[in-house]
This record gives C-alpha cells, sequence and structure tokens, in this order.
C-alpha cells in the first residue's frame, strides 16, 4: 500500500515553511545525489507545468526545443554510467520524444524512466522508450492517440476524425451522400485524413519499436506483446478521453515490467523529490531541466519579476510589465488583491479571464499562469475589476 501520509507530510512542511527557490534547488541536489549513491544511477529532470500556458511558442510542451536543454543535461553527467530520467509532461511532439530517447539511449549504458506523478501522450511515449520504468504510488501515463488542433483551438483526436468520416460515409444509401454531411465534409480533407492515419501510424510504430528493444527485450513475446500494447495504448475507442490516467497496475496488465520504488529503495527519496518539484513549479517557471551540477528554467515571459508597489497598500496591489512574444512591446498590466485598489493611470486591468489581446499588434495571449504565480506569492485570490459600467455607477 501506498505510503500516503510521508508524501503529504513532506509537501505541507515545505509549503508551511515557504523555503526559497536557492533552498529548493539544494534539496533536489541532495536528493539526487543520494539517489546515486543508492543505485549508481545519475539524476536528469525534465519537468514541465501544462498549467501555464506561455503566451506563444510551445509552452510546457515537450518540443524539439528542449534537445540543447536536454544535450546540456547529458554533458554534465558521465558516458556509459546508469542514468534516471525524470519526467513531468502532458505531453506535445511525438517526434520530440523519439529524439530525447535517442540522446539519452545513445549517452547512457541503461536509461530508467521515472514518472513521479504524470507523463502524458508524446511524454508517455518517452517514458515507455528506455530500458526500464519506475512510477511513483499515484503516478500515471496516458493514452498516446495522436490530436489535431482545429482551427477553433480545440484538438480532436485523429482516430475519431477518421473512424468520422467513415461512418459519415457508411451511412450513405445507394452511393448518394446525405446532404447533411456536406458541410463537415467539406472541412476535411483527404491530406488531413492521411495526416491523421500517418500520426497514428507513427504514435503504435514508435511504442513497438521501443518496447520491443527496451522493457522486453529479450523475451519471447517481445515483439507480440510490444505491438499489442502499442494498439492498446493508441486506441481512442478503448480510452474514450486522451486525457485519461493510465495506472502502473494497468500497464503491468499490459504485460509491461513497470517498477515501483521501493523496489530500488528510493521511495523517501523519490517522494521528497515529487513534493519540491511541486512545490518549485509553484513559481514564474513553465520547464526545469537539472542534474546535480546543471539548473536551467524556461520561465514565464516578463520583461521583470513581478513587483509589488511600494505604498501601504503593498501587499494587495501588483504591477507586471509583461512583454509580447510576438511584437516584443511592453504592456502595462496591474493586478489587485482587494475592492479599494484603484487602477494606477497608464496600466491596464489584468483580465479576470487570462485571455488578453497585445493593444500594440492584436495578438491573443494566455496570462493566466502570470495570474497564478502572483496568487501563490501572496497566498491570496486576485480581486476583479469592476467593468465599466459598475465603475460609472
Amino acid at each position: 500500500m501506498p505510503n500516503k501520509g510521508a508524501v503529504m507530510g513532506v509537501l505541507h512542511q515545505l509549503i508551511i515553511d515557504s523555503v526559497s527557490p536557492d533552498e529548493l534547488r539544494a534539496q533536489r541536489v541532495e536528493v539526487m545525489r543520494r539517489i546515486r549513491e543508492k543505485t549508481g544511477r545519475h539524476v536528469l529532470i525534465l519537468a514541465a507545468d501544462p498549467t501555464k500556458p506561455a503566451p506563444f511558442g510551445p509552452g510546457s510542451m515537450l518540443h524539439t526545443e528542449d534537445i540543447p536543454f536536454f544535450e546540456e543535461l547529458l554533458s554534465s553527467t558521465p558516458r556509459d554510467a546508469d542514468a534516471d530520467v525524470v519526467i513531468h509532461s502532458s505531453g506535445g511532439l511525438a517526434e520530440a520524444a523519439e529524439q530525447l530517447s535517442r540522446m539519452a539511449k545513445a549517452h547512457f549504458r541503461e536509461v530508467r524512466f521515472v514518472v513521479p506523478t504524470l507523463a502524458q501522450s508524446a511524454a508517455t511515449i518517452l517514458a515507455l522508450s528506455g530500458h526500464r520504468l519506475m512510477m511513483g504510488p499515484y503516478a500515471s501515463l496516458g493514452p498516446i492517440d495522436p490530436q489535431f488542433l482545429q482551427p477553433n483551438g480545440t484538438t480532436v483526436p485523429a482516430q475519431a476524425l477518421t473512424e468520422g468520416v467513415k461512418k459519415i460515409l457508411g451511412t450513405s444509401r445507394k452511393g448518394r451522400l446525405n446532404p447533411g454531411y456536406i458541410p463537415m465534409l467539406q472541412r476535411v480533407s483527404p491530406a488531413d485524413l492521411q495526416a491523421a492515419q500517418d500520426a497514428t501510424m507513427l504514435s503504435t510504430r514508435l511504442v513497438t519499436d521501443s518496447l520491443t528493444t527496451g522493457m522486453l527485450a529479450g523475451r519471447a513475446d517481445a515483439e507480440a506483446t510490444a505491438s499489442a500494447t502499442a494498439e492498446a495504448l493508441c486506441s481512442h475507442a478503448r480510452w474514450l478521453s486522451h486525457g485519461r490516467l493510465i495506472t502502473a497496475d494497468q500497464l503491468r496488465e499490459l504485460g509491461l515490467p513497470v517498477e515501483e520504488y521501493s523496489d530500488d529503495g528510493v521511495a523517501e527519496d523519490y517522494n521528497e523529490l515529487s513534493s519540491l518539484l511541486v512545490v518549485t513549479m509553484q513559481s514564474n517557471i513553465i520547464k526545469l531541466y537539472e542534474t546535480e551540477t546543471v539548473d536551467m528554467a524556461k520561465r514565464l515571459n516578463l520583461v521583470s519579476p513581478p513587483g509589488i508597489l511600494p505604498d501601504p497598500r503593498a501587499a494587495n496591489n501588483a504591477n507586471i510589465d509583461l512583454e509580447c512574444a510576438k511584437c516584443h512591446g511592453k504592456i502595462p498590466l496591474q493586478l489587485r488583491f482587494a475592492d479599494d485598489v484603484q487602477l494606477e493611470p497608464g496600466r491596464v486591468p489584468f483580465p479576470d479571464s487570462g485571455k488578453l489581446k497585445c493593444p500594440h499588434c492584436n495578438a491573443d495571449m494566455d496570462v493566466k499562469g502570470v495570474r497564478q504565480q502572483l496568487e501563490t506569492q501572496l497566498h491570496k485570490k486576485a480581486v476583479k475589476w469592476p467593468t465599466q459600467e459598475e465603475s460609472a455607477s
């Protein structure tokens, strides 16, 4: 039975102690050192916070932009050693997962991916690509069925797209298409259908090949189990949602030899590291890349750290000079934490929706992560600005 109390105790203590970023880093280094001394494995961390979407660019998603940072992590560790690559990610590009896996396996003798909490979508592809996989007591992977971005900003499963078209065509009688389906089919080109099929094939092929030569290598049923597992994980019809959480027990039912922290005697160490990462990400960090000697982070694109105004109401007001990632224009936002705070001249009210349109180039921006960071730092909830009608009354 997982020792939930120990995990929650560490996390609770870190939060109430208000540990500084430098102290958190020092504690993570100490935990990584302990794990290395116990297991002989060097620890690398690749963590991302999907709750902080960047205004532009890949944000927290697993992306080819991670490659040079991961290369830096590899260069800080000895070649041909054994490694634990810690992942926390909601996914991204399958192609990026493939390249990061290649890099790790070319550098290390044996690669064990460690998932303390979450590795979904492309991050699941990465987690399954090593020689071994170890998961935390409540950790989960996710389905690997590809998702297609729609013009309205939503995503749809590639398999749902292809199956939907098949269903429409199948309901047509005597070679005549129901006119009601024509507008829907006009939005799906043959290229879209082919891309959806190719993306599905890529996901299953990457996992099948990785499992055959990695976690299942040497087993008589390696190829058959790998193929069946990849097909199961890529089945939208099976999971129904791309966000489903797939547990270690479910993975074992598919035939995968998933390990637990206790198998290597590092349960307390990885529980502590997981708690440290949770608290560390309660900042403006979007991505964190770490080893014992390397510490790099991708942060929200602020011109300067959010500043608290130097007046008696300081704790109730914050100015944020945000830089538009598209035109690099400065946007002077103001966030308030009390009803009596007035908007300063030249400042823009922080949007309650978290959606902002750049006044310089009209680009759409998502600034929810900035507000989350400030609320975390001040331990307060932001207060809405009054609408123009409310202000007039």
